[in-house]
């Protein structure tokens, strides 16, 4: 049985998927490993996308945002190489904490720099690439929305269909690498994650994402590769790709639903980025201990917020009279209206200072606030 569930069951598991790819990115983003932020970054833009489509076009094929679907499709087109490429950042950056090397500031910021290019640089490449064989503005497709309009041409497979595939090979010869740095210096790696339990814990979190999307990631790929190679147009001319390039086709959902291939195409390409931000999440933001802490933080600053905070009022020094009754702290009022109190014994006090009312209610007033006078 194919894999078909409702559509308001992806949008649901969408939008979680924009929270959960998101939550973690506040104390990611200062840690010296780019490729985890631009995962959580292209894994939470793609649900965002996706969601967004679900809700626009669910049960119908009108074109009532015709530039959003531009974006739309240059999103899609993007996050066929952008996942892989973030994975390859995040096992080279494996490998080369497996070389037991310290990096110099210089080198650190040239690493990021190439971290950056590859997370950002290919997938804007492959945008403008795509164009070369974009037979129409884009399709709308029902319960699904915009889908970029790629017209399966031998120049298709080599600006788009292979180079996830290739990716992902390059990623897998990465993690090959620091699999075998990490069994020929296990003694020394072991020493160096031991000496920091949250390196450790993140450490084997990295490799369990990197190596899970890797056996993914290429299955996936080439199953897309081989699907689309079943029909293969040629490439006659430029002007024979673009020729009815404005007009805007629509795919009923009684049109692809039936069909096994392309429903299957149209599911994973979707639900593809739900499950890495569901599993990115549940490696980052659940139990980790790095997560804790900033939940807990963020619980404090959430009370602090809402919360009645008590000032604190410094003890006296004990009298030396021995009827003196200690003072004993409860909570009071809050601060405003503590602080309406003192204003009403200042005022009592310079109206009538020498008194014995006045004493009495002043004394009165402090009870009722919870001020030592």
């Amino acid at each position: 049985m194919i894999f078909d569930p409702p559509n308001s069951v992806f949008s649901a598991f969408a939008f979680i998927g924009v929270i959960g790819s998101l939550t973690p990115l506040c104390w990611h983003i200062k840690s010296a490993n780019v490729g985890t932020p631009l995962f959580m970054f292209w894994s939470a833009l793609g649900c965002l996308n996706f969601f967004i489509n679900a809700r626009v076009w669910n049960g119908n094929v009108t074109n009532p945002a015709p530039v959003w679907c531009d974006i739309s499709t240059r999103v899609i087109i993007a996050e066929n190489v952008a996942m892989p490429a973030s994975v390859l950042c995040i096992t080279r950056q494996l490998y080369k904490v497996t070389g037991l090397t310290t990096g110099t500031v210089i080198n650190k910021r040239r690493e990021a720099f190439i971290d950056l290019t590859v997370g950002f640089g290919l997938p804007i490449l492959e945008m403008a690439l795509s164009y070369i064989v974009q037979g129409h503005r884009f399709f709308i497709v029902e319960d699904i929305g915009c889908y970029p309009a790629i017209v399966n041409t031998p120049p298709a497979f080599v600006l788009m269909y292979l180079w996830p595939v290739i990716i992902a090979l390059v990623s897998c010869g990465f993690g090959l690498c620091a699999l075998y740095r990490f069994l020929c210096q296990s003694r020394e790696l072991r020493s160096m994650l031991a000496s920091d339990k949250g390196s450790r814990s993140r450490y084997i979190r990295l490799v369990i994402l990197a190596g899970t999307d890797i056996f993914v990631a290429i299955p996936f790929a080439v199953y897309n590769l081989c699907a689309d190679a079943t029909f293969v147009q040629p490439y006659p001319s430029w002007h024979w790709i673009h020729e009815d390039f404005s007009v805007i086709y629509t795919i009923p959902e009684s049109v692809w639903r039936p069909n096994a291939r392309l429903r299957v195409t149209f599911e994973l390409t979707r639900w593809s980025n739900v499950l890495c931000a569901v599993e990115f999440f549940v490696l980052f933001g659940t139990f980790s201990q790095e997560a804790i802490e900033h939940y807990r933080g963020a619980w404090r600053l959430v009370r602090s917020y809402f919360g009645r905070v008590v000032p604190c009022v410094a003890p006296r020094p004990p009298s030396q009279d021995p009827t003196h009754t200690p003072h004993i702290t409860h909570l009071g009022p809050p601060a405003w209206a503590r602080r309406s109190y003192v204003s009403f014994i200042d005022t009592v006090r310079s109206e009538t200072p020498d008194s014995p009312d006045t004493t009495e209610k002043v004394h009165e007033c402090a009870r009722a606030a919870n001020i030592v006078v």
